[in-house]
């Protein structure tokens, strides 16, 4: 339960008027770790109850903690806080400091960390001139938010590998077959997206259905020379793909390949040395997505770029992890879970 600040102070004068000593102390307690729940059990052994004043998500941010802090908002923080047995009550403040939140509540002992030994604490004028006492208490060594979001943001990457869909997710789908390089005209935004993800360290690679070849519509040849001018394409934004797998069998043939096999995927992880789980498969189309779960892929996203009817992109999210606009959105929420390139 998150008290107001009006009630609360009532409820503290009450129970101070009948001897009980209050405790105040104040954080964000964000990440919720044992440093917390040893500082907050020592300050509740400093009086009768402990009150915890928390952060409001606007004065977090104003502390520059760090971009994408809070990691949680401000209501799941308190209820995590007054689940623990040591705390009594959880009040937010939204000012940069808690001195106004101390001077309302009026404390017998206001509790902040033993860092605070050789820093100034603003609070500490208001709550000794109401006649109450300031008390430190000790910090856990290494353990902290921030310590432990250095640890984690070492941690290896969780993908390795990005396999993306050719026609609808890299390049604008055409009417009729794409037998010529002049014909192959990237989608706004997909080479830069490649591009970002080489640069965090992502190999990608193309997996792509070509039945034109198996049905008699283009060579070969001719298909390579379409993927000689992907790679010039994305080479003129700076991004470059390990290979681009084809299926060149027609619907009727048997092969393990053709999407949504997952033959062209395990082929492309193999070739990146990584495991399947380490992969992401991007496209337009259900039999795209279907792959990516076939070959054990750790994320599959749709991207609505393509020409799919409303109906068609319906039945594809049901094979997505998430879905977005484009490739480049893609890649945003790729990066956004790749440690090299945390935000939080």
């Amino acid at each position: 339960m998150l008290w107001a600040r009006d009630e609360l102070a009532a409820e503290i004068a009450a129970r101070q008027a009948a001897g009980e000593v209050g405790v105040l102390t104040n954080g964000v307690f964000d990440l919720l770790h044992v440093g917390h729940l040893r500082g907050l059990r020592a300050a509740r052994a400093e009086g009768d109850f402990l009150v915890v004043g928390l952060n409001s998500d606007a004065s977090v941010r104003r502390l520059s903690k760090g971009p994408g802090r809070p990691l949680l908002p401000a209501a799941e923080r308190a209820e995590l806080l007054a689940a623990l047995d040591c705390v009594d009550y959880v009040t937010l403040f939204d000012e940069d400091t808690a001195t106004e939140l101390a001077a309302a509540l009026r404390p017998r002992v206001y509790v902040k960390s033993a860092d605070y030994a050789d820093r100034p604490l603003p609070e500490r004028a208001v709550v000794e001139a109401a006649g109450g006492q300031v008390r430190l208490v000790p910090m856990v060594p290494g353990r902290s938010t921030s310590d432990l979001l250095a640890r984690i943001q070492a941690l290896p990457s969780p993908f390795r590998l990005v396999i993306v869909d050719r026609d609808g997710t890299l390049n604008r789908e055409r009417e009729g077959w794409l037998t010529h390089p002049e014909q192959f005209e990237l989608l706004p935004g997909a080479a830069p997206a490649v591009a970002r993800l080489n640069a965090a360290g992502l190999q990608v690679a193309v997996a792509t259905n070509q039945s034109a070849v198996g049905r008699g519509h283009l060579s070969v040849e001719a298909l390579g020379h379409i993927h000689q001018r992907l790679d010039e394409l994305l080479a003129a934004e700076r991004g470059e793909v390990i290979g681009v797998w084809s299926c060149v069998h027609a619907p009727d043939e048997a092969c393990d390949c053709r999407k949504p096999l997952p033959g062209l995927l395990l082929a492309a992880i193999a070739a990146a040395g990584c495991r399947p789980h380490e992969a992401v498969m991007v496209g337009d189309a259900d039999r795209d997505l279907q792959a990516g779960r076939a070959a054990g892929c750790g994320a599959t996203i749709l991207v609505r770029s393509g020409k799919n009817s409303p109906e068609q992109l319906a039945a594809a999210a049901a094979y997505a992890d998430v879905v977005v606009d484009d490739l480049a959105a893609a890649a945003d929420w790729i990066l956004a879970r790749c440690t090299s390139s945390s935000s939080v």
